[in-house]
């Protein structure tokens, strides 16, 4: 009785061993989740000053749409290339302004 005994209590001693910590990843988890609350590295969608417009510029456009057929990423307000929106993301308006091959940076 006191062998089977002791061999219980060996065999739950040791798999209370190899049970996984739960907070051996804790840190990744936490890490990841402040990776998302970074601010993004895309324009913000309002046309803000900030939002510039990268690559070569195709030239002006009216629309959304014509700076697309002309393989344009994004639309700028300005020459310099502020004021700056993805062209997928501005699809049927009529105020593109200046079409550029890059895309949108904040």
């Amino acid at each position: 009785m006191k062998i089977s005994y002791a061999s219980i209590m060996m065999l739950l001693s040791l798999t209370a061993l190899a049970i996984p910590n739960p907070e051996a990843y804790s840190q990744d988890r936490s890490a990841h989740a402040l990776n998302i609350l970074e601010a993004r590295k895309g324009c913000s969608g309002a046309r803000k000053y900030e939002d510039k417009c990268s690559g070569k510029r195709l030239g002006e456009m009216n629309s959304f749409h014509g700076c697309l057929q002309r393989e344009g990423k994004c639309c700028a307000k300005n020459k310099d290339g502020s004021g700056g929106q993805d062209v997928k993301r501005g699809q049927g308006r009529e105020d593109c302004g200046f079409c550029f091959t890059g895309k949108c940076k904040a």
